[in-house]
Parts: C-alpha cells; structure tokens; sequence
C-alpha cells in the first residue's frame, strides 16, 4: 500500500479534518505561549523536563493539523493516523503522582471521581496535561465522547472504502498520437 492512495472525502472526513486542524494549530499556538511565558517569567528553566515535555506536545499538536491537511485531501494514511489521533484523547485520567488529559478542538467527556462523584464537562480549544507529581491525589476516570465517535467513524469509514478506491493521478507513459494531417 502507497502512502499517496487517495480515499473519497466525504462531509465528515471534512469535519473531522477541520477538526485536527484547528484544534492542531490551537494546541501549537496556546502550549507555545504558555511555555514561553513560563521560561520568560523564570517559573520554569529553559532546558527542564517541564519544557522537554511541552515540546513533545507541541510536536503532537503538529502531527493532528498536518493530518487534518492530509485527511482533507483524500490521503489514505491519514485515515489510521487520525484514528490513532483520537485513540490518544479517548482517556482522561489522574491516578496519585500522575495525570493525562490530551484532545484537539473539543471534549465532551463523563467522569467519575474518587469512586462517588460523577461529573460531565464540555471544553472548547485544544489541551495536553501530563504530570507526574507527587502532590497529584485522589482518582479520576472519563471517556472523552466526542473522540470516541469520531474513532468510530473513522473506522467504519476505513472499512467502507476498498484499498484502491481512488488511484492517485499518473502521467502517461507514452507519447500522444501524432495530429492529423488535412488536404
């Protein structure tokens, strides 16, 4: 299988697409401030774990807009890296000494809390937490629905389209026909 195999671009894919493109590009755009305005106001030094880390989601954040460029053009090998994409913002957890929390564009998720309390919350923009603290207590759980059905879209979509449903545009090999000559 090609790289460049194309697939059909439906209404969704579109969706979808514009999705990890403009929750990419908001990530990018909101960890690099955030980070810089912690190194700037020495909260954080320059060469930490801390800053080690936000780069890494900065590069994540690139991943979703390049793939939501890739996915709005038809590219099949965007379809499985957007499906893995949204694999990675289905959980949403914090166990003591650590958390995780990563989604692009939005999150509707439900939760349960300290195994009593349950909570729903919706967030608009795009987020990437991951600590390791030992000030971090209690337990959390959600499922980010929103990436969940999108997951589920994405495959029944992969499953729907054979592996060479849209070949990419060739260049003919051989030369056209000589014109004809009229008298």
């Amino acid at each position: 299988m090609n790289g460049e195999e194309r697939v059909p671009v439906s209404i969704g894919m579109k969706l979808v697409s514009l999705l990890l493109m403009v929750g990419g590009v908001l990530g990018i755009g909101l960890t690099a401030w955030l980070d810089s305005n912690l190194v700037s106001s020495g909260q954080v030094a320059l060469f930490s774990p801390s800053v080690a880390i936000t780069g890494y989601f900065i590069v994540v954040f690139g991943w979703a807009a390049w793939t939501g460029r890739n996915l709005s053009i038809g590219y099949r090998r965007a379809v499985r890296q957007a499906q893995i994409l949204f694999a990675l913002q289905i959980p949403l957890f914090r166990i003591p000494g650590f958390v995780y929390e990563f989604h692009t564009g939005f999150t509707a998720s439900i939760g349960i809390a300290n195994g009593a309390a349950f909570n729903f919350s919706f967030h608009l923009g795009s987020s990437a937490n991951f600590y390791f603290s030992p000030p971090i207590h209690g337990f959390y759980f959600a499922v980010n629905f929103v990436a969940l059905a999108v997951l589920i879209y994405l495959q029944r979509k992969s499953r729907e389209v054979p592996a060479t449903a849209v070949p990419p545009p060739t260049i003919p090999l051989t030369p056209p026909p000589p014109p004809m000559q009229l008298e």
